[in-house]
């Protein structure tokens, strides 16, 4: 699936690059155990991480999935 980035992307504080589980987690106001699981659904369509980052179009497939940080 192939996503572009958005307006709603645009005109937010949310800054799309890559991040970690934990800085993601933190965005979303919530542990990265539950952020874990809440990625669990989707990890074949994420794949898997560079070392401990998600690519940008890994987060936007998830801001997609989850919906726009809050805490961005």
């Amino acid at each position: 699936m192939n996503y572009t980035l958005s307006e709603k992307f645009m005109n937010t504080n949310f800054i799309l690059r890559p991040y970690t589980l934990r800085e993601l987690a933190v965005h979303y106001g919530v542990h990265s155990k539950t952020l874990r699981k809440w990625l669990k659904p989707f990890t074949s369509e994420l794949g898997p991480r560079i070392g401990h980052f998600y690519t940008i179009v890994q987060v936007e497939i998830i801001c997609h999935k989850l919906g726009k940080p809050e805490l961005g």
